[in-house]
């Protein structure tokens, strides 16, 4: 938008072409300014919605009657909502994290779990029952359900678990197999 010395419209000794000068200058600022305003305004409003996506999911994440967890290549735990707190028995995530998971696995399904976790930081998924103690010591029967977290690479960086408590079911098969052992004594 510069001008050229006496030719045309454009030249500095024209009193109209010094006016179409500025007007052109203050149209191109004009365009660049409402222009920084769009792109600002887009800035905000995505931010805006990352932010009320992240409540959202924390929302899920904290009211789901399951316990979710994301657990870190090694073993530690990450993050887990309120429910897999309680069936550990701890009163925070800090108290939860102060042991291994290791530590409330019943020694009999540690190498279960182990190979679980192995396969889900090699990309698989996988479902596992087994029994935890929790710092209270109470027993528990737990199905996880278990997947592997990926970065924007596709890299495995975490493992995701969903997990259930399901001692009233396993109650109720052991009641139900020694019925079945009784029942077939008492027949014969």
């Amino acid at each position: 938008l510069g001008t050229i010395q006496g030719v045309g419209l454009f030249s500095n000794n024209d009193a109209l072409g010094g006016l179409i000068n500025f007007w052109f200058y203050t149209l191109a600022l004009t365009v660049v300014g409402i222009t920084l305003s769009v792109v600002l305004e887009e800035s905000r409003s995505t931010k805006i919605k990352a932010e009320e996506r992240e409540r959202r999911l924390q929302t899920i994440f904290e009211t789901e009657p399951e316990c979710v967890k994301v657990v870190d290549p090694n073993g530690k735990l990450l993050e887990m909502n309120a429910a897999g707190l309680a069936m550990l028995e701890a009163a925070s995530l800090k108290e939860a994290q102060q042991h291994s998971l290791m530590h409330f696995i019943l020694s009999e399904y540690r190498n279960a779990f182990r190979n679980l976790h192995k396969r889900v930081l090699q990309g698989e998924s996988g479902i596992l029952e087994f029994e935890v103690l929790g710092l209270k010591g109470t027993r528990r029967w737990l199905e996880t359900h278990a997947a592997p977290m990926r970065d924007e690479v596709g890299k495995v960086t975490s493992l995701l678990g969903v997990t259930r408590d399901i001692t009233e079911r396993k109650q109720s098969e052991l009641r139900i197999e020694r019925l079945t052992r009784l029942y077939k004594a008492l027949s014969e």
